[in-house]
């Protein structure tokens, strides 16, 4: 069980630098000063936008996303016990979302893939909704496993607001760009686009923040509570 948790966070630091480490010197070394209210993570990894640098953000993505694969096991662990057939499905949606999150990077260089010219965002956009969608299942499967066990230690009010805030934050935004597009004239449109509550960079980096935070408090939870099992 030590040698698990000693394991869990290795993981949870190589993706800490993996992530935030390798973003950052992107950003740092992006061509004009880099606003992460404004400016949606891809861009670090575009050519277009990072022109000399866009590949060390793109290797982070990569290696973030094998970390994430490996948690995604380590998570179906935890919530196994109590529903194994969920904990199966959610651990391949999560994997699926480290796919396409790879295959974003991997694709960042080129201008169209197959002939497919936005493969980039869209593949960025569907690693996100695949993500989110299983973090959502796995708060749903912790909950129920750590209710049945009567498990008072369980973070789960926090990790219920780790995984809504992010997402309720960027429906909301979306749905309030599309009804002011519909509704009001094209001025009011494009302040709202420029409006700190409806940026989509900002929803981005606020998932990334909370997903970390997230697997900090699950990890730490099972080592803490890993002496006690049978």
């Amino acid at each position: 069980m030590i040698r698990r948790t000693r394991r869990a966070y290795f993981l949870l630091l190589g993706l800490a630098f993996s992530f935030f480490g390798t973003l950052g010197l992107g950003a740092a070394f992006f061509p004009t000063p880099y606003d992460w209210r404004y400016r949606v993570i891809s861009s670090l990894a575009s050519p277009k936008d990072n022109p000399r640098y866009y590949w060390i953000a793109a290797l982070g993505l990569v290696i973030t996303g094998i970390f994430l694969w490996i948690l995604a096991g380590d998570l179906r662990r935890v919530v196994n016990m109590a529903r194994p057939r969920l904990a199966a499905w959610i651990c391949r949606l999560q994997r699926a979302g480290c796919a396409c999150l790879n295959l974003t990077a991997l694709i960042s260089g080129k201008n169209s893939w197959f002939g497919w010219r936005r493969a980039h965002e869209d593949w960025a956009e569907l690693a996100g909704f695949c993500l989110g969608l299983a973090f959502l299942g796995w708060t749903y499967g912790l909950v129920k496993s750590a209710g049945e066990r009567n498990e008072k230690t369980f973070p789960g009010r926090a990790l219920i607001a780790l995984t809504f805030l992010p997402l309720s934050g960027l429906l909301l935004s979306r749905v309030s760009l599309f009804l002011i597009y519909r509704i009001y004239p094209r001025p009011t449109y494009e302040w709202a686009k420029h409006f700190f509550g409806c940026s989509l960079a900002l929803w981005e980096w606020a998932g990334a923040v909370c997903l970390y935070f997230y697997l900090v408090l699950v990890m730490r939870w099972d080592g803490n509570r890993a002496p006690e099992r049978p």
